[in-house]
Formats: C-alpha cells, structure tokens, sequence
C-alpha cells in the first residue's frame, strides 16, 4: 500500500469504529464528538485524534478501529459460477423476483437499458449518493438520496443528470450491478446477469469531494441503509460490495469484519464480497519465527515512490523488534517496543514506525 489510512495530526476529526453497549451517546456530551450509532452495537464516532485515547476511559466502548481504505476489485464468469446451468433450469425458475439486490459501490449508470423495465422505467428503487450534497437519507446525515420517481422523472426528460446527478466515473459500479442483476436488455439478451428480473438499489461510496477510493465506514453506513429499506419493503436483500483491502490481519476479527458478520443476521440479507486471491501479487508475506531468531524478509518499491505503508501482525504475547536495511547498506538500527511512535531519519528518508497496543486501535 503506497499511503497510510491516517495522519499523525493531532488537530484532525477522524472517524472512528466503535463496538458498544449501553449509553453510547454520553461521548457526544462529554467530548467534542459526532456519534454515528448502526446496527448491532456498532457505531462510528468522529473525533479530534489527540481525544482518541479518552474514549477507553468510557465503560460503553468494547473496542476501536480506524477505518481502512478499500479497492475495488474485479470480474466473474458467470459459466464458472454455474449461474448459466441455474438459470437455464426451469424447474427452478430462479429470476430475482421479488429480491432485492443492493450494489453498494462506485455508482451507477442508471440510464444503462440493463436497468430499465421494457416500459422505459428503471428497475432501481433507490440511489444513495455519498458522495454529493443534497438530501441524504433519514437517520444519515450526508450524501443525496434520490427515490425510483425521481430517477424515473430524469429518465422521461432531456437532460436526465440534470435531475439526478448521480454517475459512475469508472464504470466499475454500473459492470457489477449488470453481473449481479442486468436483465440484457443493452446486449439484447446477449448478456443477462444473475438476477434480472431483482429490484435494485444502489449506494455510491465515498466522501463528498474526493475521488479517491471509499472507507469501509462508508460500507457500513451502506450496509445499514440498504437493510432498512429491503425490511420496509418486506424483501429479501442480497447485498453486493465488491471491495477489498490489504492493510489488516486477515482474520476476520476486525470491527470492519465483525461488523459485516453481525449485520448478515439483521432481516432477511445475504452479503457477498469478492474472494479474489492476491497471494502472488506480492501484497503479503507470512512467516513464523522461532524464540530468539532473526528473518530477513526483501520487499521492493517504485522508483520515485513518496510514502510506503507496511503493517505487521504478531501474536500479543509475542515480542517483535525490527530493522530496515536499504540497498545501499544504510540501516534503520533495531527498533524495539519501547515507545509507540520512534522517527528515524536515514539520508532522505524519513521513517516512522507505529507500535500498536493490543487494542482494535492499533
């Protein structure tokens, strides 16, 4: 990962995931701090980062983490997916309807035919922008949302972005709602998606004025949106967010990842997230160490690269010090755990090791 999730400003409001029980609101009281409350005990609380350490202080708070960020990730094939042989069953007769299918990614062409019924009216029922400015949806407090009669409004009218302004920049939202729920109306019948004849809502990640990648607490607003629609509408929701990231454990023990578990068993919802395999992609690297042993480990970066991220995970009774050698032979000397934060300076290169407590903080 070429950038870290977080600065060391101590001015900054930053998000963070809070597993709580109880009176999580006495924060907000008690702190200059904008608490976010989802589903199952979790929230996300915006605070100044040099108040973080205050909020272990309170009883309500199990755990924090800061958020991460996400990359998309791609492509199918619905044949090795067995979709085809499913959907050419007609004892099953399994089309999507009466579901649900919510695509919580980069946006949508909601022009694009494969999401539009024969009559010209569009198959989406809702559209959450995170990312503009407008009316957001009751219970959150950014973004614009805009209803299945104000998309249709756009579709009747000349200049439809005009009405709903909500695009897709890099067509990677609009590819995976068509593998998900496209009905080949564009391809004529050339390319059907899993569930063409499911009704869609759609939820464009992101903050409002960056163009770069969302945050999982962007997902997760997401997610606890297109839930509480799907139990309005008293459907079963199939909920696609095509997103991954390298920069945790890989356990599944992150608030991030417990969160998605916990809310797999709010209403009537399935969760998909992509399984892509990145383990040649030179991403990560595992190993184990004996008692009083030493590993080298060679990893390699771009030319003319400005910042580089590295996290390493290690069991909490174990301990770790570390050294960074460069090409030229410069060494960063032995790092231990002897302070959180240890600046080092080698030519010009400054490097900044971050030695996290056993906390989901960290």
């Amino acid at each position: 990962m070429d950038d870290p999730d977080f600065s060391l400003d101590n001015n900054e409001r930053i998000e963070v995931i809070v597993k709580f029980n109880g009176d999580i609101l006495e924060i907000s009281r008690n702190l200059r701090a904008e608490v976010e409350i989802l589903l199952q005990g979790y929230a996300i609380i915006t605070i100044d980062q040099a108040d973080i350490p205050k909020l272990y202080s309170y009883i309500q708070v199990e755990a924090l983490e800061l958020p991460k960020n996400l990359y998309i990730t791609s492509q199918y094939n619905l044949i090795s997916s067995c979709i085809r042989s499913v959907q050419n069953d007609r004892n099953l007769n399994l089309t999507g309807s009466g579901v649900v299918v919510a695509v919580i990614d980069s946006g949508i062409d909601y022009t694009h035919l494969d999401f539009r019924n024969e009559n010209g009216s569009s198959r989406i029922l809702y559209i959450w922008d995170q990312t503009q400015s407008g009316t957001p949806p009751a219970g959150f407090s950014t973004g614009a949302e805009y209803t299945q009669q104000q998309i249709n409004n756009a579709l009747q009218s000349e200049n439809p972005f005009q009405i709903v302004p909500s695009t897709d920049t890099n067509g990677h939202g609009t590819a995976v709602a068509g593998i998900a729920a496209g009905n080949g109306r564009e391809s004529n019948g050339g390319n059907i998606g899993v569930a063409p004849e499911a009704d869609l809502i759609i939820v464009k990640a992101g903050t409002r004025g960056f163009a770069s990648f969302a945050r999982n607490t962007e997902l997760m607003r997401g997610v606890k949106y297109v839930i509480e629609k799907a139990r309005q509408l008293n459907k079963p929701l199939a909920i696609n967010m095509s997103f991954g990231m390298n920069n945790n454990s890989h356990r599944g023990d992150s608030l991030f990842e417990t969160y998605l578990s916990d809310m797999s068993t709010e209403w009537k919802n399935c969760i998909v997230i992509p399984t892509g395999n990145a383990g040649s992609a030179g991403h990560h690297y595992y190993g184990t160490l004996e008692s009083n042993s030493t590993k080298d480990i060679e990893f390699f970066t771009i030319e003319g690269l400005n910042t580089f991220y590295i996290s390493m995970w290690k069991n909490f009774v174990d301990t770790l010090s570390v050294e960074l050698v460069f090409p030229g032979g410069a060494s960063s000397g032995i790092i231990g755990i002897e302070s959180q934060i240890k600046n080092v300076r080698i030519g010009n290169v400054q490097l900044t090791v971050l030695y996290g407590q056993p906390t989901h903080y960290s």
